[in-house]
C-alpha cells in the first residue's frame, strides 16, 4: 500500500494509493515516489511523469498523527529533497488533481513543472492552526504564487477552489477531464527534443534557485516548531477534530 506504477508509452503515473489515510506523507511513501522518479529518469522513453491519487483526497500531508514516532528533521528533510527532485528533475513532473490538497500536498503541487485539477480540487495549507508553519512548501510555493499570495495562503489557512488556484497560478489548467487533459500534454510534449526540458529546467533553478540553505532553513524550523510544548497534543486533538476536513477558514 503506497503508490501504484503505470506506463504508458512517454508517460509514467504515479498514483498515490492510500485513500483511507488519506494520502498521508510518511517515510515509506516518500521513498516510493523517489524510487519511481529514479525509474522514469532512467527510461529514455519516459518523458512526464505524472502524479495522481485514488480516493477525494489528493494528498492531505505529512502523517502527524505519527510524528511522535519519527524525527521531524529527518522527515523534513525527506519531503524537502523529494520537492526539489520535483523542480530539477529532466523529466516533466504533472500533478493532476481531482481532489482536497492539504499542507504537505500543496508542496507536491507547487514544485510541480505543470499542474491539471478539476472543479473537484481544492487546496488548503492549515499549519497556521496547529502553531505551524508550510516551512518546506513556502520556497515552492513563492516561485509559483510570489511572496504576497503564499504569505496569504500560510496565514489564513483559507481553503481556495480550483478557479481560484488557477488565477493564483498554482494550479496551470482547469479541465473537465483531468485524464484527457493529461493525454493532450504528453503528445505535446512529443515536438520538444529531449534535451530541452532539462536545460530549461537547470536554467530556472540558476535563475530562481532552492537552496541548500532554504533546505537547511525549512529542516530547523520545522524541528524547533515541533519540540514546542503541547504541539503533537495540540496537532493530534485537531485532526480528531476534523482538521484536514474542515470548512473553509
Amino acid at each position: 500500500m503506497g503508490v501504484k506504477l503505470q506506463k504508458q508509452g512517454r508517460l509514467l503515473t504515479i498514483t498515490l494509493d492510500k485513500p483511507d489515510a488519506n494520502n498521508t506523507l510518511d517515510a515509506a511513501l516518500l521513498g516510493q515516489i523517489s524510487a519511481a522518479l529514479d525509474q522514469a529518469e532512467a527510461d529514455p522513453l519516459v518523458r512526464v511523469v505524472a502524479l495522481c491519487a485514488n480516493g477525494p483526497v489528493f494528498c492531505s500531508g505529512a502523517d502527524l498523527g505519527g510524528s511522535a514516532s519519527c524525527a521531524p528533521a529527518e522527515a523534513a528533510q525527506q519531503y524537502f529533497r523529494l520537492l526539489r527532485r520535483f523542480a530539477s528533475s529532466p523529466c516533466i513532473i504533472v500533478a493532476l488533481v481531482e481532489g482536497a490538497v492539504q499542507a504537505g500536498g500543496v508542496g507536491l503541487v507547487a514544485a510541480s513543472d505543470y499542474v491539471i485539477c478539476t472543479e473537484a480540487a481544492s487546496f488548503r495549507l492549515p499549519e497556521v492552526l496547529l502553531g505551524l508553519i508550510p516551512a518546506c512548501v513556502l520556497p515552492f510555493l513563492i516561485r509559483r504564487l510570489g511572496a504576497h499570495n503564499s504569505q496569504m495562503l500560510a496565514l489564513t489557512a483559507h481553503k481556495i477552489d480550483a478557479r481560484r488556484a488557477v488565477e493564483l497560478h498554482l494550479a496551470d489548467q482547469l479541465a473537465p477531464q483531468g485524464h484527457e487533459a493529461l493525454r493532450r500534454l504528453v503528445l505535446s510534449v512529443e515536438r520538444i527534443p529531449e534535451t530541452a526540458v532539462a536545460t530549461l529546467k537547470h536554467y530556472m533553478g540558476q535563475l530562481a534557485p532552492i537552496t541548500d540553505r532554504d533546505e537547511q532553513l525549512a529542516v530547523a524550523s520545522i524541528a524547533a516548531l515541533m519540540q514546542q510544548p503541547g504541539s503533537l497534543d495540540r496537532t493530534r486533538e485537531l485532526i480528531e477534530h476534523g482538521l484536514w476536513g474542515g470548512k473553509t477558514a
